[in-house]
């Protein structure tokens, strides 16, 4: 069975279409909307070699392992697959153990890819409705379609989970909303006090400064916030392990990238808007995390004293 990686958008945009039918779904299992329990009720367990056989089908089921997680999981852009419960349908992979006759697709809305590796075959993507034929050109037959969840229910489950999801926040830290209880019930006490003010903190894999209020409409390094003395004003991770730039997931349209003028190949990705400074280092070819730092969000401009 031949398959083909889809896309680089981040996110399973891709809509299920069948063979024979215009129903979203594989015998009645949808991407994103199915569960184990639901593929179970239907065709019970399956095989000793993880899959089901069934007439001409022979399906491999993927499933969700739960929300997705990471110390810099509130930086990456949305990916549906990474919103829904654990053990929902996310892609169906089915070989044709009979291959069928291909009809040919309108040019128009699907992309022709050469699987290289596989002789005369091809693939047939349609990113748009979110079907791949495997198809075996040099006898029009389909030997494999796989599905993936619709755009539509993409967008529907990324934006219900969308709303109230703050970017400025690290392990439940969040600029102008923590407090120095909330940071040392994560972190421990600091080890020490830092030049610019800020408290350091050491942790296995970060080493991390935060700077606090000294009560409401105090002056800082970052100005004045009404805000309770002891309320986290700003907070920077310094990673201690190599965490590359595309690791993070960014959504890169929200960011603008410029250069550091002091340091060479040192880069700053800014978000004002969400309140993120990242700062990353080109080292051996890859652009490499030196520091994150959260700040206020523009949501939080409320709290800016006059």
């Amino acid at each position: 069975m031949a398959h083909v990686k889809i896309g680089a958008t981040g996110i399973f945009l891709l809509l299920l279409l069948a063979m024979n039918s215009s129903a979203k779904s594989w015998r009645g299992i949808t991407p994103l909307k199915s569960t184990r329990a639901d593929v179970e009720r239907l065709f019970g367990k399956p095989n000793d070699l993880g899959r089901y056989e069934i007439e001409n089908d022979r399906a491999y089921i993927f499933y969700s392992e739960g929300p997705c997680v990471g110390e810099y999981r509130n930086l990456s852009q949305e990916k549906c697959e990474c919103l829904v419960s654990k053990d929902t349908v996310l892609r169906i992979a089915v070989a044709l153990k009979t291959a069928t006759r291909f009809q040919g697709v309108d040019g128009s809305k699907f992309t022709r890819t050469d699987l290289a590796s596989s002789g005369n075959m091809s693939a047939y993507s349609n990113v748009a409705e979110g079907v791949v034929y495997t198809v075996d050109d040099s006898a029009r037959r389909v030997t494999a379609v796989d599905y993936w969840p619709s755009a539509s229910d993409c967008q529907q489950v990324t934006q219900m989970n969308n709303s109230g999801i703050h970017r400025n926040v690290w392990r439940g830290i969040r600029p102008l909303h923590s407090t120095r209880k909330d940071v040392e019930l994560i972190l421990g006490k600091p080890t020490r006090q830092a030049l610019n003010e800020a408290y350091a903190y050491n942790d296995k894999d970060e080493r991390i400064e935060v700077l606090y209020s000294d009560g409401p409409c105090s002056p800082s390094v970052v100005g004045k916030w009404n805000v309770p003395r002891d309320t986290v004003l700003r907070l920077t991770i310094y990673p201690q392990r190599t965490v590359l730039l595309q690791e993070l997931g960014l959504d890169l349209g929200k960011y603008r990238r410029g250069p550091d003028p002091n340091i060479p190949d040192s880069f700053f990705w800014v978000n004002r808007k969400e309140g993120i400074l990242i700062q990353s280092q080109i080292e051996f070819g890859s652009e490499q995390v030196v520091s994150i730092e959260y700040s206020r969000s523009s949501d939080d401009s409320r709290l800016l004293c006059k």
